[in-house]
């Protein structure tokens, strides 16, 4: 089984190094060469006074700093509201829909007498491409997408296991288990408590807020996605959540019928 789930990213930094030479008659410089022959200092004065003039004021490199850092925030948040304005309805059908070829898959083998190694193998694939799917598309956007994978993962090595064993009683009992928890995953109530996209509770948010946010006190944002009228909330506190999705579902309702160009942020 493939237990490589994650992908990490290795950034290397290539450094270069530039020489300066002069070009006297040995073909080497040394700084007491700024000197002419006689005895003056001009050149080296002068050099010195151009470095001092180009030397970077520390207040405009911290200024440099936090206007790049601010950029880039504002391009994540960008990008998070963009990728939930045009790509989050399909990728949720992508998500069911592979999450009900798995539930096809487990049940025919269910009616197997006994499972072969061509059988598991299936059962690994399918249930392999559900958490490629789910860590890749949707990790980037939900936190949930982790537990999912663990419990999938951890059905599919029980079964293997008890197969290699012989012990088809437990095979079964493990496949109709996992069944269940497929049948439970396709559910609208599931992706909407896994998948929230109205109020999101997840990257989004973070992105919006600063370093500092208290999460004890409720705060939601409103955002919106101007180029097809997308609008929604980031986010609730969880314990809020249930008792004002729908106060806020109406009040998304009604805002975006009426707002032609919905607020959104822009670097």
């Amino acid at each position: 089984m493939d237990s490589s789930r994650r992908q990490f990213l290795k950034v290397s930094a290539l450094g270069s190094a530039v020489g300066l030479a002069g070009c006297t008659g040995s073909g080497i410089s040394y700084p007491e060469d700024s000197t002419d022959l006689t005895g003056n200092s001009e050149v080296a004065t002068a050099t010195n006074q151009q470095y001092n003039e180009e030397v970077v004021p520390e207040e405009s490199k911290s200024k440099d700093k936090t206007s790049y850092k601010l950029a880039k925030s504002t391009e994540a948040v960008v990008s998070e509201i963009e990728w939930f304005a045009k790509s989050y309805d399909t990728e949720i059908i992508r998500f069911k829909s592979q999450v009900g070829r798995a539930r096809d898959t487990v049940a025919s083998l269910r009616r197997q007498p006994k499972l072969s190694q061509t059988h598991l193998d299936r059962l690994i694939s399918t249930i392999h491409n559900i958490t490629r799917f789910t860590q890749q598309t949707l990790g980037p956007h939900f936190a949930s997408t982790n537990g999912i994978i663990q419990r999938l993962d951890s059905h599919v090595s029980t079964i293997v296991t008890f197969s290699n064993r012989g012990d088809l009683d437990r095979v079964d009992q493990e496949l109709g288990s996992l069944m269940v928890y497929l049948d439970k995953l396709s559910l609208d109530a599931t992706i909407e408590e896994k998948f929230s996209e109205s109020p999101n509770h997840d990257r989004l948010f973070d992105l919006l807020v600063s370093d500092a946010y208290d999460p004890s006190r409720p705060l939601s944002f409103i955002v919106g996605y101007p180029e097809n009228s997308y609008v929604t909330t980031a986010k609730i506190p969880p314990r809020n959540a249930r008792k004002l999705h729908g106060d806020i579902g109406q009040h998304l309702s009604r805002l975006s019928q009426s707002i032609k160009n919905p607020i959104s942020l822009r670097s």
